[in-house]
């Protein structure tokens, strides 16, 4: 054994294993240090398979405050799956290498790498086909494994509450009313179905935790397997794409997808206000007192949806207001109505209901109680409008891409949702605008209609 001598004495050094106190966001853990020790100074030295030791120890500690997968679950759930270390990590992620590492604790699994592992601990027949050689299987034969949990159930189908809705929005540019595709409509029929499954909704599915688990799961390289049914149930136009379906690393890469420049055209009149995005669009011309009513919902109170800010209360009562819904199938990103200086986005955390008609007509407030944003516009012509975003039940983010307290032109990006149906709304000042005859026309009859970001849904007042 090589002798050591201590760097600041001279004096030899002893090889021993003494007690070392690793500390991690407050939380602390005492482990056995090998290495060569000098009394009288204090000084150690440490070998690299010595530092293996703490660092094994320190990752064991991030896990655990982190909330990612130890190595003997990481090890458990590979064998659940019957995937090799190598298999692993290259049908997971991290690479051929890495669930080597993973399961000695001398690297730490990405949060996606670690969610993914949790929801195929939870549904592990989602990998069944994952254990052919990757270069021969079928890529059309692959279903999100979420998906499947109720596809596999055909017996519960009998059991989801009343037959399906019939979901119908008027089509601005076939001028005919057309009937809605519900993306997971069994999931929403189960979840909204009945007074039960309400209970279970609101108690278990609407925190955020699982949506965010979803969401990671999405920006995983196995989620990209789910773009071309996606694209096939809900027959989205892949032409307006801004690159090829194939260039898109991940679900959410793609569920976020910009357009080709073209293929939303922006107004040139500046007394135009111009929809937010694509999806349904529902309009209050004037809103009551004290809160949003529709005949099919439970009233939407001012108070509640602006987190108890009376000011805002005071100054959009009596003003209009223009609800849209975005379902999966519509582009996610979201724009600027107007021209003028955006300020800072405060973020209401809440609740992750749906914003489909199944959870609205169950006489939730889901606007009030879900997660939401909100975003003065300072504008010239409009006054002060404010944006929202609410998330949803499976959005896993909505993340804002503009720069705070600057000037922004209408049809600019303000932000984009990951994946889930998700809701812009818009309200403006009393006195301001007027919205356009059909849109009040049919939300009077509540109907929704169908719009894309950049029409034109209301003017300035004469």
């Amino acid at each position: 054994m090589a002798e050591h001598t201590c760097p600041e004495t001279g004096a030899p050094m002893k090889r021993d294993v003494r007690p070392l106190t690793l500390t991690y966001k407050g939380e602390s853990v005492t482990i056995d240090m090998p290495g060569w020790y000098c009394d009288s100074s204090g000084e150690s030295l440490h070998s690299g398979k010595d530092m293996k030791v703490s660092d094994q120890a320190l990752n064991r500690l991030k896990a655990a405050a982190e909330g990612l997968l130890s190595p003997e679950e990481i090890y458990r759930i590979r064998k659940k799956l019957r995937l090799s270390q190598t298999a692993a990590g290259v049908t997971i992620g991290g690479g051929p290498r890495a669930f080597q590492k993973y399961e000695k604790g001398v690297l730490l699994p990405s949060r996606a790498i670690s969610s993914a592992l949790m929801l195929l601990d939870h549904d592990p027949k989602g990998l069944k086909e994952e254990r052919l050689d990757t270069r021969e299987r079928s890529k059309e034969n692959h279903k999100d494994w979420l998906g499947e949990l109720l596809d596999r159930s055909k017996k519960l189908r009998s059991k989801l509450g009343p037959k399906k809705k019939k979901i119908e929005v008027f089509c601005r540019k076939t001028d005919e009313l057309v009937e809605e595709i519900v993306f997971g409509e069994d999931l929403m029929r189960l979840c909204y179905g009945t007074k039960l499954g309400v209970r279970l909704t609101s108690k278990f599915f609407t925190k955020r935790w699982l949506s965010r688990a979803y969401g990671v799961y999405n920006d995983t390289r196995i989620s990209k397997r789910k773009i071309n049914d996606f694209v096939t149930k809900l027959g989205i136009d892949l032409e307006e794409c801004e690159k090829p379906v194939k260039e898109y690393r991940t679900f959410n890469d793609f569920f976020a997808r910009r357009l080709k420049a073209d293929t939303r055209p922006i107004p040139d009149d500046p007394r135009k206000l111009l929809s937010s995005g694509d999806g349904r669009l529902l309009v209050f011309p004037s809103i009551d007192e004290n809160s949003l009513s529709n005949v099919k919902w439970a009233p939407v109170y001012l108070m509640d949806l602006f987190n108890r800010d009376s000011a805002l209360v005071e100054r959009y009562r009596g003003g209009s207001c223009a609800i849209l819904r975005l379902c999966p199938a519509d582009y996610h990103r979201f724009h600027f109505p107007l021209s003028g200086t955006a300020g800072a986005t405060k973020a209401v955390p809440g609740l992750l209901h749906s914003v489909s008609p199944y959870a609205l007509e169950q006489k939730i407030s889901v606007y009030a109680l879900n997660k939401r944003t909100i975003c003065p516009l300072e504008t010239e012509e409009f006054g002060t409008v404010l944006l929202m975003e609410i998330g949803a039940l499976g959005v896993g983010s909505i993340v804002q891409t503009y720069k705070s307290e600057t000037q922004v032109a209408r049809g600019d990006e303000k932000g984009y949702f990951k994946f889930g149906g998700s809701t812009t709304i818009c309200f403006v000042e009393r006195g301001k605008m007027t919205f356009d005859e059909d849109l009040i026309r049919n939300s009077a009859a509540g109907i929704e209609t169908v719009v894309q970001m950049g029409e034109s849904i209301g003017s300035l007042c004469p």
